[in-house]
């Protein structure tokens, strides 16, 4: 089935509403508010668990899942096949305190930035507070920005991650792009290989202040 925006609204969720088991495809925001194609949260705080969200479409930013404010947890969940205009093929999270807990991002796609990017991005306009735990960010695309993972504006930690076969057809970051970040950016024991982009195919960190990040691509 095609849906003209979201397939499932969560903003008005709490911490304890738990959405959970679900299949979500098909999602086509390219109406209303343009993010968001499979799942939307506005100031939502509802954990997302064990869903399966693949083939979704947004105009915008956040074709599989966008989060802007709220502290909303995502785990368990598998993000495949999903195409953004603009950022976070897979997630996007803008303003928010995000923990992303045990999940895949697979073959999502991103005119801006891919998997977790354009696979998954996160912050804009205002920071956000993202924590990433034995995650796989895999096989992603991303026209500009970063293939696999990117941070624009906030705090990310990656944790036990593996970020690999992610491509980026802009000059930098396939697999990790930090881009604008005056906060913390803090990489601990994950895999960053065989990425690719026009510049430097891992691991580039363009421009910010108060990184953490050891000097070798692989971590």
């Amino acid at each position: 089935m095609l849906f003209r925006s979201n397939v499932v609204n969560l903003s008005a969720c709490g911490v304890n509403d738990v959405f959970t088991g679900f299949t979500v495809s098909g999602g086509y925001a390219s109406s209303g508010t343009l993010r968001g194609g499979g799942i939307y949260s506005l100031g939502g705080s509802a954990l997302i668990a064990h869903c399966q969200i693949s083939g979704c479409y947004s105009s915008q930013t956040g074709a599989g899942i966008y989060l802007r404010g709220g502290t909303p947890r995502v785990f368990d969940c598998l993000l495949s096949g999903n195409r953004a205009g603009g950022n976070g093929g897979g997630l996007w999270a803008d303003s928010s305190d995000v923990d992303v807990q045990s999940c895949e991002f697979r073959g999502n796609d991103a005119s801006g930035a891919g998997g977790f990017g354009v696979a998954v991005a996160f912050g804009d306009a205002s920071p956000a507070e993202i924590r990433a735990v034995n995650c796989i960010v895999s096989g992603n695309r991303g026209f500009f920005g970063s293939g696999g993972v990117q941070i624009l504006s906030g705090n990310l930690s990656l944790v036990h991650c593996t970020i690999t076969g992610n491509r980026c057809a802009g000059p930098s970051g396939g697999g990790v792009l930090v881009t604008r970040s005056t906060l913390a950016v803090a990489i601990k024991n994950c895999i960053i290989w065989n990425n690719f982009a026009g510049g430097n195919q891992n691991l580039a960190p363009t421009s910010w202040a108060g990184t953490r990040l050891p000097p070798e691509p692989n971590i």
